[in-house]
């Protein structure tokens, strides 16, 4: 079942949290039980990480469960261009500023709607490589696909 777009911005904004990016988001409580949220990431550490720091309190907090996609930005990319905006096969990726940069070219990935996520901002002061999309974090960026 694909998520709702709210469960996953919510998301890239947990992401962004365990990556140094400092929001302030007030998110309505809602039951996301039954729903998956496919989240494409490193593997090894990293991905051990982002479960233990955000995606199992994520999941506490939503209801909803959390899997993991692993691999690397041209493989994800690869799969977004192939899906042609349909049936994608992860709602939020962790990449890399050129491959961000290329998904956003294309269309591919969705802008953050700044109302839901008011305060992403990168604490350092660092402008998102792409206005509209969601800043970097430890230089990665995030989209929603």
């Amino acid at each position: 079942m694909r998520p709702s777009r709210a469960l996953a911005v919510f998301l890239a904004v947990l992401c962004g949290l365990a990556c140094g990016v400092s929001p302030e988001v007030s998110f309505a409580q809602q039951s996301y039980a039954g729903q998956t949220l496919r989240v494409a990431t490193w593997g090894g550490t990293w991905v051990d990480a982002i479960k233990k720091s955000v995606g199992d309190k994520f999941e506490a907090a939503t209801g909803a469960k959390v899997s993991y996609v692993v691999g690397n930005p041209p493989e994800y990319a690869t799969q977004v261009i192939a899906a042609h905006g349909t049936n994608v096969p992860f709602d939020v990726i962790y990449t890399d500023g050129g491959t961000q940069t290329d998904l956003v070219q294309q269309g591919l990935l969705e802008k953050l709607d700044s109302k839901a996520v008011p305060n992403v901002v990168d604490p350092r002061g660092f402008k998102p490589l792409n206005p509209g999309y969601s800043p970097g974090g430890h230089l990665r960026y995030f989209g929603i696909a």
